[in-house]
């Protein structure tokens, strides 16, 4: 599963394979879900061609919203709030100073920076457990 909610291939299949090889796939997903009894199984953020064929194996089919903000050139965040109108101006910037009164550091890290407890950390974010260790996986 992937960590950013992006819409992509999910199933491990060559580009253009045919709808056979896709029902494949999904047989041996259900089955190796149910030799595992897992609770659920799910497929987030399929193409729009797994999402259909999910369905027609019995899947439901989740739908959401995404906003995607695009930079319109600001060179700062200050060039993006000047943007807004005051109310909310004013509201982003009680929000962050409120978020920075609780001690709060935001720290960029790419690649090689990222260290077994980041990714531990980013998976309790995520699901609430710390029962997992992905990192050492």
């Amino acid at each position: 599963m992937p960590f950013t909610p992006v819409t992509g291939p999910r199933l491990l299949r060559r580009p253009g394979a045919s709808v056979e090889v896709t029902a494949t796939l999904i047989a041996a997903l259900l089955e190796v879900a149910r030799a595992h009894k897992v609770s659920s199984l799910h497929v987030t953020f399929p193409t729009g061609e797994e999402w259909e064929q999910l369905a027609a194996a019995g899947f439901l089919q989740r739908s959401g919203q995404q906003f995607h903000w695009e930079n319109q050139g600001y060179q700062s965040f200050d060039d993006f709030l000047t943007a807004l109108n005051s109310r909310k101006r004013k509201q982003i910037r009680r929000e962050r100073r409120d978020a920075l009164a609780t001690g709060l550091e935001i720290e960029t890290l790419t690649g090689s920076d990222l260290e077994t407890r980041h990714w531990d950390a980013f998976y309790r974010f995520l699901h609430g457990d710390d029962r997992a260790q992905m990192g050492r996986r």
